[in-house]
């Protein structure tokens, strides 16, 4: 998938009206882990943005997928300007790097994990 990303001019996720509303958004940022510009309806873009307080006016965003001549608009736009969005998309991801700590998360992972698994699996004593 992230050479299929990085060949790509735009990742384009126009999740609207969702019906799960705790749905956590996972493409937007395998396009961001890339560096490939994204496309994001309204509502996956305000899922995300929290997340990117000093680059949030970089995404192209559609507020209404739905509304035909605006997603035209804003695909076209996102088209036209590729060495700008590339720019924004590099910006992005070095936000991203910058305020997100992989192994502390993954350490945080492992401590679910440890108060999960029960210490006896199957009758055989797991050691953590």
């Amino acid at each position: 998938v992230p050479s299929i990303l990085r060949a790509s001019d735009l990742l384009i996720h126009l999740e609207n009206r969702f019906p799960v509303p705790i749905h956590a958004p996972g493409q937007p940022y395998e396009g961001i882990a890339c560096s490939t510009p994204l496309l994001l309806s309204g509502e996956m873009f305000e899922k995300i943005s929290r997340n990117f307080p000093n680059t949030k006016e970089l995404f192209s965003v559609v507020e209404d997928p739905a509304n035909i001549e605006d997603l035209k608009r804003a695909l076209g736009k996102s088209l036209a300007n590729r060495t700008e969005g590339c720019e924004n998309a590099k910006a992005i991801r070095e936000e991203w790097l910058t305020r997100n700590d992989w192994a502390k998360h993954v350490e945080g992972h492992v401590e679910v994990f440890k108060k999960i698994i029960p210490k006896r699996l199957f009758g055989i004593r797991v050691q953590l």
